[in-house]
């Protein structure tokens, strides 16, 4: 009996032992899957914000994108515009007039038959070792011409034909070129001499005496020049007005006037009898570089009369043609300083639809250097009358 009552205790025992241990079993059991859940939340909280990022960085990148690409758009939309305004302000400035002291240029073809008169002269000396000083003056044959100039609006190309001796012409020529506006302006001057047309004004210091009108058959000369200027009162004083006259001065008025000169000199002067030897075979070559500032006046006397006056000093140096650029020939250009001048003046009666005048135009080029100079005058005195043709539709009655 004993036996049977302990036998069934431990039966009894080992049952609640083996419920104990099967709960146990069971909240263990339940206390991973409550785990692994916990741990499947957080990891799709993870991957969630983790897409959240995701799509907010690939938002910002295309808003940046578009930002970017708009900013470039605006850019490029911004740099014509920029152009445009740059083109527009100077048409603005290149047109600007006041009309109490300007008209308007109000025809578009210019055509002005006119006679030129050419004068050049060269001097040229030469200083010996003991300081005696040798020079001699000289020039072409005056130049009496007949021709036309033709205007488009700015531009303006005159030809002329040497009436005066046409033979000798034929080793003499001239040219001019002009773009002419209120604000800008630009001359071309070329004039070549292949010779056998130069004389002698006058000499001094020479052992024999050349008589005046002697020939000098050896000598020959070039000169090529381009001039450009700015005129800085260009709404007041019209430059046009006084040596084109493609529109008119109202008003009395001046300008300052800013530029610059490249200039091309040759001159040889061969072998001719009675030179000293100093002068035979004697030869400049240079192009001269300058800045050349001054002052332009328009008087206006009476309607549709009018004086004009330009002064155009200049100052710049010299490079010898073929120099090498060598530090001591670098220094030698400057050295070689020069001052040059330009003038001109002008009388002019002009009524819009026709006018006639005349004008006077001086250049001096001078080269000086160690114990040679040499200075060449080039004068043009031109006399015209002209006309205005194909008025703008905007002036038509």
């Amino acid at each position: 009996m004993r036996w049977s009552i302990c036998a069934l205790m431990c039966m009894m025992g080992t049952s609640l032992y083996a419920e104990e241990m099967s709960l146990d079993q069971v909240t263990m059991s339940t206390e991973v899957d409550s785990a692994k859940l916990e741990c499947l939340v957080q990891t799709e909280n993870v991957i969630e914000v983790s897409a959240e990022e995701h799509v907010a960085e690939a938002i910002s990148t295309e808003a940046e994108t578009a930002e970017a690409l708009a900013n470039t758009a605006v850019t490029s939309q911004e740099e014509p515009e920029k152009r445009m305004n740059i083109f527009r302000r100077f048409a603005k400035a290149f047109g600007a007039r006041d009309p109490e002291y300007l008209d308007p240029m109000k025809y578009e073809l210019v055509v002005r038959p006119q006679n030129v008169e050419f004068f050049q002269n060269y001097k040229v000396s030469v200083k010996d070792d003991e300081g005696n000083v040798q020079s001699l003056r000289m020039s072409p044959h005056h130049a009496v011409k007949f021709g036309v100039a033709l205007g488009w609006r700015w531009l303006v190309l005159g030809y002329s034909v040497n009436v005066a001796k046409p033979l000798k012409d034929r080793q003499q020529f001239e040219f001019t070129f002009s773009l002419l506006s209120r604000m800008l302006s630009l001359d071309l001057l070329l004039i070549n001499h292949k010779g056998g047309n130069f004389k002698v004004d006058s000499s001094k210091g020479f052992d024999t005496n050349l008589s005046k009108g002697a020939v000098l058959p050896g000598v020959k000369a070039f000169t090529a020049g381009a001039n450009a200027y700015y005129m800085f009162n260009h709404a007041r004083y019209s430059y046009t007005a006084a040596y084109s006259h493609s529109n008119q001065q109202k008003r009395s008025a001046g300008s300052w006037i800013l530029g610059v000169q490249l200039n091309k000199q040759r001159l040889e002067m061969g072998d001719n009898p009675g030179l000293p030897t100093a002068f035979k075979d004697l030869k400049f070559d240079y192009a001269k570089y300058n800045i050349t500032g001054g002052y332009g006046y328009n008087w206006v006397l009476a309607p549709n009369f009018m004086l004009s006056a330009t002064v155009m000093p200049a100052i710049g140096f010299n490079q010898v043609t073929n120099e090498k650029a060598t530090a001591g020939n670098v220094l030698n250009n400057f050295k070689r300083l020069n001052f040059d001048f330009q003038t001109r003046m002008g009388f002019v009666y002009n009524t819009g639809r026709w006018y006639t005048g005349a004008y006077a135009t001086t250049n001096v080029y001078d080269y000086r250097f160690n114990k040679t100079s040499m200075s060449n005058v080039v004068n043009y005195l031109n006399i015209y009358v002209g006309m205005n043709f194909f008025k703008q539709k905007r002036y038509r009655d």
